[in-house]
């Protein structure tokens, strides 16, 4: 795993999430601006925004809300178990998630350490960088939305 003394782009600190046997896609989700930037494990990668994004938020929203409403804080991670795989979700930043679709028969336990490890390394690198925006780094290099667009209807719920 890179660390961040010696990467330049936070990109990097994707390759072994993307790369790690039966991870099907990996998203960041910009909860404020309402985008998503996937990378599929074929090597292509897609922006767009999704019913999986929507989706995704949601769910990960609804699992910070009953966190809050039982008094255990504000939610980290999110994992759905399915037949046919799973989705591992991930606070990166206040506003950005890591989504992590799998398959049937992936090391969770693994995997769950693997997206821990790589949240760490990329809050790090977003620290050691002085930069003036309020941004955090895209792991996706210099994939940037279009800020020009008007804010997503609020999906949060309220607690």
């Amino acid at each position: 795993m890179p660390s961040a003394a010696n990467t330049s782009t936070p990109s990097s600190f994707l390759a072994p999430l993307i790369e790690f046997g039966g991870v099907i896609w990996i998203a960041w989700i910009d909860t404020r601006l309402g985008s998503i930037m996937a990378l599929h494990a074929d090597g292509s990668s897609t922006t767009q925004e999704t019913t999986e994004r929507v989706l995704a938020e949601a769910l990960f929203t609804a699992g910070d809300a009953l966190g809050h409403h039982l008094g255990l804080g504000p939610a980290e991670e999110n994992l759905q178990i399915h037949p046919g795989g799973g989705l591992l979700l991930r606070r990166a930043t206040p506003q950005h998630l890591i989504a992590v679709r799998f398959t049937p028969g992936v090391p969770i336990a693994r995997l769950r350490l693997l997206l821990r490890e790589t949240v760490r390394q990329l809050a790090q690198l977003r620290r050691s960088q002085q930069t003036s925006s309020s941004a955090p780094p895209s792991p996706f290099g210099s994939f940037q939305p279009n800020s020009s667009l008007p804010p997503p209807a609020e999906t949060r719920w309220s607690h």
